[in-house]
């Protein structure tokens, strides 16, 4: 396929998957109004036309004016509400909305500590914690065993160990001084081979 085919493929593709994907939906303030919403999207087109600097402080100035008294309206709404909440013994509810209007976002802060317990500052001090915590847990995974079947069976450990098939093993399990004496033989052996 040459390159020209295979951009317009994938253009094609990015057509016709893009019409049956869902745009992500703006959240709006939930006290904006249609025609501020309408006024707002005026707005936009015109920043983006790049028309006269004057249309869009025009525009612009509109929204505010419409904004003002939408936001003013819900402020008042909620402060009833919170009126009411309190006088039917609802303070549960009271507080609620008056966190949701007093509220503002709060970025949570996690405090990197280094061995010691003692706080972290500087970005550098940071990175060469992370280091050595990813060091640790490297090293915690190499000493695992992959997971799986083994690829040794312990009847293969038993040929090994004591020359004999298990099933000899098993007969001379039998007899305990035979068994246990050639069981001592090939642990003082495996011993001396692993030194």
């Amino acid at each position: 396929m040459r390159p020209e085919e295979l951009e317009n493929k994938a253009k094609e593709i990015f057509t016709e998957a893009s019409k049956h994907l869902k745009t992500k939906q703006q959240k709006k303030q939930k006290w904006l109004s249609d025609e501020a919403l309408q006024k707002m999207q005026e707005r936009r087109i015109a920043k983006s036309k790049g028309q006269h600097h004057e249309d869009y402080k025009k525009k612009a100035r509109e929204v505010k004016q419409i904004i003002r008294p939408d936001k003013k309206k819900y402020i008042e709404d909620k402060c009833e509400q919170i009126e009411n909440n309190f006088s039917k013994n609802r303070s549960r509810d009271a507080y609620n909305i008056i966190k949701s209007l007093t509220k503002t976002f709060q970025p949570k802060s996690v405090v990197i500590k280094d061995e010691n317990g003692n706080a972290l500052t500087e970005s550098r001090q940071i990175l060469d914690r992370w280091k050595r915590e990813f060091a640790i847990l490297e090293a915690r995974l190499e000493g695992k065993r992959r997971k799986g079947r083994p690829t040794r069976r312990w009847t293969e450990d038993i040929k090994e160990w004591l020359q004999i098939s298990p099933t000899e093993a098993g007969r001379e399990a039998q007899k305990r001084e035979v068994f246990r004496r050639r069981v001592r033989e090939a642990t003082s052996t495996q011993t001396c081979q692993n030194e």
